[in-house]
């Protein structure tokens, strides 16, 4: 009988702009945060955030939680930024 040894969880976190978009895919530990991939993305070459999200995360293991910062106003969970 072996031991399982679960892996810290995984956090997504993004810039979300008209122009660009920064990602970061970050490992969570006791005290501290290691990011473990970055990328920035021209908002401009894709049609929305999600596609931005799929190209980012493919190959990824489970997402525990994810926080983006948006460059406009958000109403009822929809965002728009201005390209």
């Amino acid at each position: 009988m072996g031991i399982k040894v679960e892996e810290p969880p995984m956090v997504l976190a993004g810039d979300i702009g008209g122009t660009n978009s920064h990602l970061g895919l970050f490992r969570v530990g006791h005290h501290h945060c290691r990011l473990i991939i970055e990328k920035t993305f021209r908002s401009k070459n894709y049609p929305g955030l999600e596609m931005i999200l799929r190209e980012f995360l493919r190959g990824q293991r489970k997402i525990a939680s994810a926080c983006f910062g948006v460059a406009g106003p958000v109403r009822r969970a929809w965002f728009s930024v201005a390209v």
